[in-house]
């Protein structure tokens, strides 16, 4: 082929029309292999917080579990579930409500009592000089 002929190959309509279908294949191509790798990455971000949000619910579960295992979880489902009581404990079974409120009443005021009797000495002088 002589010098001529090729630059009236590459100067054709046909070379020029191959040659911008290529270009828009690759544009093409380009374009969806970004869009494809920015849904990968939205999808790893989704992945990323479901991982963390089980790694959480593991440690919760983990934490009820260790809980289960302790001696107050079994006294208070043993309280609860099975009515049982500690010896020398004794219960109280109140209907009413207004009557139970009274009893949780009379409960609070015997705890300040207590409270105020087991207070020593100097906390009771300091106080009442200072008033603190």
């Amino acid at each position: 082929m002589s010098q001529g002929n090729i630059k009236k190959f590459y100067y054709s309509k046909w070379f020029i029309i191959g040659a911008l279908a290529v270009i828009v294949f690759f544009i093409f191509s380009t374009v969806r292999d970004y869009y494809r790798q920015q849904s990968l990455r939205d999808e790893i971000g989704d992945l990323s917080k479901q991982i963390s949000q089980l790694s959480d619910q593991r440690q919760e579960l983990e934490e009820t579990w260790e809980y289960a295992q302790s001696e107050d979880f079994v006294e208070i489902e043993a309280r609860t579930k099975l009515n049982l009581r500690k010896p020398g404990e004794k219960v109280i079974i109140v209907t009413d409500p207004e009557q139970a409120q009274q009893i949780m009443n009379q409960g609070a005021r015997l705890q300040t009592l207590q409270a105020k009797e087991e207070e020593s000495g100097y906390k009771v002088w300091w106080k009442y000089f200072f008033k603190t």
